[in-house]
């Protein structure tokens, strides 16, 4: 969506809007009641959903669509301003260690409270699952982080693992004055890159080894004011994850990023596109700087959440990512995953109370972004899920048709793909990159009733590409996942 419809967007009232969502697409209001201020998400491998409440500091389970009654854990928190339970995350080896980390703001009295002053500690921590609930007394202090009593707002809070089994922090600056998002021996304005079992910095963040004392180690990109939603996926393997960030600016100039290790990204000198003789002065004296993915222009869209997933367009899966929007009645937006390239930028969902979070399903280990099956959005007070309608998926075709890797996978060079084709059935077999475009054709004309195998030999560069096997008149049947390394 371009700024200027964005901006009429966010004037219209909510509650003039029903939720709705691209028409591809439907909503169900998946717990209408019984949640207060849900403010951040996280899955568990057999598909519970554990949601954060900010103000409350209980975290609450979803099973199988229902809200269990009883709380997994209940924290005492600070709720001043942007402060609270924030962030909540489940380890990627879930299944065996059990563990559950959370990011918040801890009282100072044992009671959930909004008085500014009382706040003990900035706290991430670590929490035991015994079934629904975690174990008595296993709360354990991963590490504390700096916070100021009397700076309530843009705290951050993004919490989530990579795939690479780090976990990624986002600190906000507070509004601190003067801002500490660009000084690199501060934390806060920040996002983390940590050893989840201990806290310490990863090894390999670009300041882990630059070897200069002056630079904290933890720091994995700069130059924020508040990033408060993370996502973590990979995307083009052998490649490293693809790190997803909101950040908010000072009343405009709202961004996505796409985070690079040791990468700035303007905090407070530049907001949104470059578009002041200021800006453009400091991104030709700072060669880590980086644009941001999309930014909300002129309005205020106060991001919250961030996720990524593959999405059908025509039949053909492009990955997208999608952000939600704590203020405006535009919802959900929706990009192409056309990175570093100009953001394709259209409204996904409209009419949803306050959005604080959303997120697709997040399943370890990750080979791949995960299908667009069910996005899972807390808005208001209450957990919604939009899935695709059965009535828009691709009309059958002749039964029998298969595609299937037929050699080593992944592989350097290329591949070898199985095409099985019915009787009377004639079709080609593509070869498809990212951004939908047609790289090669192995096989012009297949004809059944066979399998044929077909190798695609190429010198192209590593990553993701899909093979899509068409039938005459154009129907797609089938599409296989390449990885090249």
């Amino acid at each position: 969506m371009r700024p200027a419809l964005l901006f009429l967007a966010l004037l219209l009232p909510a509650s003039a809007l029903a939720q709705s969502v691209d028409s591809d697409y439907h909503v169900v209001d998946l717990v209408p009641s019984g949640l207060s201020a849900p403010r951040a998400l996280t899955f568990l491998p057999d598909g519970r959903v554990l949601v954060a409440e900010k103000a409350t500091g209980r975290i609450r389970v979803i099973k199988n669509g229902a809200l269990v009654a009883k709380p997994f854990a209940d924290v005492a928190v600070n709720f001043a301003g942007d402060r609270g339970a924030l962030g909540i995350a489940a380890a990627p080896d879930f299944a065996s260690s059990h563990a559950v980390y959370l990011l918040y703001t801890r009282s100072s009295t044992a009671l959930d409270t909004a008085v500014p002053a009382q706040i003990s500690e900035f706290r991430l921590a670590r929490f035991t699952a015994s079934g629904d609930t975690a174990l008595a007394g296993s709360e354990t202090l991963v590490r504390s982080f700096p916070f100021d009593a009397a700076l309530t707002n843009h705290v951050g809070g993004g919490l989530r693992f990579g795939p690479e089994g780090a976990l990624y922090v986002g600190l906000g600056t507070a509004d601190a004055a003067p801002s500490p998002a660009a000084q690199l021996d501060q934390l806060r304005g920040k996002l983390l890159r940590l050893v989840p079992a201990t806290g310490a910095a990863w090894p390999d963040n670009t300041f882990a080894l630059d070897a200069d004392p002056a630079t904290l180690a933890e720091i994995f990109a700069f130059g924020f004011h508040d990033p408060a939603s993370v996502a973590a996926y990979l995307f083009d393997q052998p490649g490293p994850p693809k790190i997803l960030v909101t950040d908010t600016g000072d009343g405009a100039n709202d961004e996505v990023n796409e985070a690079l290790n040791g990468k700035d990204y303007g905090y407070p000198a530049v907001q949104g596109d470059i578009d002041q003789p200021a800006e453009s002065a400091y991104v030709a004296t700072h060669v880590r700087y980086r644009p941001p993915a999309w930014s909300s222009g002129a309005a205020s869209a106060s991001l919250r959440g961030v996720a990524a997933a593959m999405v059908e367009y025509g039949f053909f899966p492009l990955p997208s990512f999608f952000w939600g929007q704590a203020d405006g009645a535009l919802g959900i937006g929706r990009d192409a995953f056309t990175l570093p390239e100009p953001a394709v930028v259209e409204s996904f969902g409209h009419g949803f109370p306050v959005i604080a979070d959303l997120s697709f399903p997040i399943r370890f280990p990750m080979a791949f972004l995960p299908e667009f099956d069910s996005l899972y959005v807390a808005a208001g007070d209450r957990l919604y899920l939009v899935r695709k309608n059965g009535t828009t998926a691709a009309k059958p075709g002749p039964e029998g048709v298969a595609l299937a890797h037929a050699g080593a996978h992944p592989a350097h060079g290329g591949a070898t793909l199985a095409c099985t084709l019915p009787e009377g059935a004639r079709g080609r077999l593509e070869i498809v990159d990212l951004k939908g475009r047609i790289v090669a054709v192995p096989a012009r004309d297949l004809a059944g009733p066979s399998t044929r195998l077909v190798t695609w030999r190429t010198e192209r560069a590593p990553g993701l590409y899909f093979a899509r096997l068409v039938l005459e008149g154009g129907t797609t049947l089938a599409r296989l996942r390449i990885v090249l390394l």
